[in-house]
């Protein structure tokens, strides 16, 4: 509601400390697999999506233990620390020179829903830098939560364009990793509150002040379109992720049981 994604064709994407993509659908859907939601919006359509744990809670992460000295000097400098972090992953070229971060730091909802996930690099060397480890960090949030997208396919039909909200769309890398990993048009909408612009429109339109398809145009939209060079490197890094991922899969278990981590099945 707030992001004004209320078409078919748009995603709203909310990258804060967890993740999330939904989209208006025109009837409602339940996934057999339980691996989406569906809600009603309104009486004439609903709302279908998934959820993931793994956003600015994995940078929140790095920042506490990787970056502790560049977040001090950044508050001492005004700066807010994540800018500058994501200035720094900014520098390093895309695919972090084959470096791959799976960021599941505090298990997964979507794709593995498995509380017992953990997150890893792939890739590291003496090469490797903390930056290039930054890079990774930013790349394995929005490749994860891309890989929920492309599983939500056969609901949500074709995605022209994708509306953005969230700490992570504050940063022009996290909105430039969007469009060139999703190969979309990003939108972020001029209103950073969206969910509370939403529940006001909700009682708009309770009150009959509002009609539910006069909603798609909120204010402006800070757009920013793929990157066809970076695009083309992502799409050749994807498949070697989810080949990657499908053999960590088969050992978060036995992880989680070296690490006396409760079962929770």
């Amino acid at each position: 509601m707030g992001t004004g994604a209320l078409r078919p064709g748009i995603a709203a994407i909310n990258i804060g400390t967890s993740g999330a993509i939904r989209a208006v659908v025109e009837q409602p859907h339940l996934d057999p697999q339980l691996q989406s939601f569906c809600y009603p919006l309104s009486e004439t359509c609903w709302i279908a999506g998934a959820a993931v744990n793994s956003g600015g809670i994995v940078l929140q992460w790095f920042k506490e233990q990787l970056f502790t000295e560049t977040s001090e000097t950044a508050r001492h400098l005004g700066q807010d620390p994540y800018e500058l972090l994501g200035t720094i992953a900014q520098r390093v070229e895309p695919g972090a020179a084959g470096l791959f971060f799976f960021p599941y730091l505090t298990g997964e909802r979507s794709p593995l829903w498995t509380a017992n996930a953990r997150g890893s690099f792939v890739g590291l060397s003496f090469d490797s830098t903390k930056a290039q480890m930054l890079r990774a960090a930013f790349e394995g949030i929005v490749i994860n939560l891309y890989l929920v997208w492309r599983a939500l396919h056969p609901i949500l039909g074709e995605t022209a364009c994708l509306r953005v909200t969230g700490s992570f769309a504050r940063s022009p890398l996290g909105r430039q990793l969007l469009a060139d990993i999703f190969e979309r048009e990003v939108g972020v909408p001029s209103c950073s509150e969206s969910g509370a612009l939403g529940a006001a429109l909700f009682g708009w339109l309770a009150i009959a002040k509002l009609q539910i398809n006069s909603l798609d145009k909120l204010g402006e939209l800070e757009i920013t379109r793929p990157n066809p060079d970076h695009a083309r490197i992502y799409r050749q890094i994807i498949p070697i992720y989810e080949r990657l991922l499908a053999h960590l899969k088969t050992e978060f278990e036995a992880l989680a049981a070296i690490a006396n981590l409760p079962n929770r099945k």
